[in-house]
């Protein structure tokens, strides 16, 4: 869009729900996958017993409101505002749609579905879309964790490492922004802090599983070797 290339942009957007329902559909397998693995090698693992990780920290408001990880409700609203600016109301309608099943309480979106095609720019006038990012995306660490592992000789406690969120400048969102002497509010679509750890959050089990699987061969490979 910023190119003023529409007809990429338009393919691009197309393409956003057939991404999202491909990774919904690869976390589904590799979850189920990683269950069979756990159940040949008679693996158990809950996130529970991860006492000494900060759960706390992927189970916030924040991020309990989200849908999942992967779906941003900014990419959607933009899609219904391109396709309603470019004449596209079928279209226009289905972007606001998803765009509000993932932020159900922004009011522009409410908006945008509420008035889609009704909004017609007068005489010399042009629709202008403000788009504010702010601060740092989160970055990724990792912190160890001691958990139980199988041996011949009983459980050995084993420290193992898995990934932690660590959040960087959030930065400065205003509330307005002022416009030709008018207040336009603003408000935040997508926390992307928000869905690293809602994406942290629901991939944790199969990070879990995947982490004390490969421990328990290591472990039975050193059995074997003594």
């Amino acid at each position: 869009v910023m190119q003023g290339n529409y007809d990429l942009a338009r393919i691009e957007m197309k393409k956003t729900y057939e991404r999202e329902k491909l990774i919904e559909s690869f976390r589904e397998k590799e979850y189920d996958k990683l269950k069979e693995d756990a159940k040949t090698q008679n693996v158990t693992a809950d996130v529970k017993d991860m006492k000494e990780y900060p759960m706390a920290e992927l189970d916030t408001p924040e991020v309990r409101t989200l849908k999942n990880g992967f779906q941003n409700a900014f990419s959607h609203y933009l899609a219904g505002y391109f396709f309603e600016v470019t004449g596209e109301l079928s279209l226009a309608e289905p972007g606001y749609r998803n765009a509000l099943k993932l932020a159900p309480n922004a009011r522009v979106v409410q908006s945008g579905l509420k008035e889609v095609g009704r909004r017609r720019p007068g005489p010399k006038e042009s629709d202008v879309l403000f788009v504010i990012e702010s601060g740092f995306a989160p970055s990724w660490t990792s912190t160890t964790i001691p958990i139980p592992i199988p041996r011949q000789s009983g459980f050995m406690v084993t420290p193992l490492s898995f990934p932690l969120i660590k959040s960087e400048n959030k930065g400065f969102v205003p509330s307005a922004v002022s416009v030709a002497g008018k207040q336009l509010p603003v408000e935040t679509l997508t926390n992307i802090d928000a869905m690293a750890r809602r994406q942290l959050k629901d991939q944790m089990p199969a990070i879990l599983l995947r982490t004390v699987i490969r421990a328990v061969v290591k472990s039975v490979a050193q059995d074997q070797a003594y």
